[in-house]
């Protein structure tokens, strides 16, 4: 069941000769499905300008993605205080979730 984006999402495909730049904004929604090997992510927009991106990412790929967030996030005095509780509100649910 897709859910509506709160906030903004922004996705570049840099192609050899083409650029697609796409914007998903709060009237667009996203799914996240878990799969055998890794997680889809999809993100909709349905407005004029109708967008559809999916994507695939294995879970070794998700391990180094999320890994390599810990050391960006370190320092969070440059994140706004409801970002950063919300982001260690979720990355609790993950840690609940994978037990």
């Amino acid at each position: 069941m897709a859910k509506p984006i709160l906030d903004r999402a922004e996705v570049g495909i840099d192609f050899p000769e083409k650029f697609y730049h796409g914007t998903f904004g709060k009237s667009s929604r996203f799914d996240v499905r878990r799969e055998n090997d890794g997680v889809a992510i999809t993100l909709d927009r349905g407005e004029s300008e109708k967008r559809h991106v999916e994507f695939h990412i294995h879970y070794f790929l998700l391990e180094d993605i999320l890994s390599s967030l810990t050391d960006e996030l370190k320092d969070t005095d440059s994140i706004p205080r409801e970002h950063r509780k919300k982001l260690l509100n979720a990355a609790r649910k993950i840690s609940d979730a994978l037990g």
